[in-house]
């Protein structure tokens, strides 16, 4: 099984130039909980519900004003869209992540994997080791 068969196919993505309310407000509308950061047409990183919380909220950041790219993880992580479904395992295992964004040959960002998605489509032991190693939780989230 390929990347491409499991992935979530995204086409919304965020600015690091843009407010933290709009990357909110783009997941809400969207009912997802991450975002590729995109800069002049290249990614630069991902923005979570969890770095919104953490890194703004919690920080007493004003959304209004704080930006995406003040907050947003920095770290661009992908597989190809033809990765194999044993190595998007092996990279977010090996990464400790919970989303692998998705490039086309063109270096184009096509689609997100989630641990979710990975659990929905992997045998049970895969997934039992790359929920382990990156949430510390045995099952799959459902």
């Amino acid at each position: 099984m390929k990347a491409e068969e499991i992935m979530t196919h995204t086409a919304e993505s965020v600015g690091a130039l843009e407010t933290v309310r709009r990357a909110a407000q783009l997941m809400e509308s969207m009912n997802v909980s991450a975002l590729p950061v995109i800069d002049k047409g290249t990614p630069v990183g991902m923005v979570t519900d969890r770095d919104i919380i953490v890194r703004s909220v919690a920080q007493d950041k004003n959304p209004s004003t704080t930006t995406v790219g003040e907050i947003m993880t920095p770290e661009v992580i992908f597989c190809m869209v033809d990765a194999d479904i044993s190595e998007v395992a092996h990279i977010m295992q090996y990464k400790k992540i919970r989303r692998l964004l998705v490039k086309n040959q063109d270096d184009q960002i096509v689609g997100i994997i989630s641990l979710g998605d990975l659990a929905m489509s992997t045998e049970a032991n895969l997934t039992g080791e790359v929920m382990r190693d990156v949430t510390g939780v045995a099952h799959p989230e459902r």
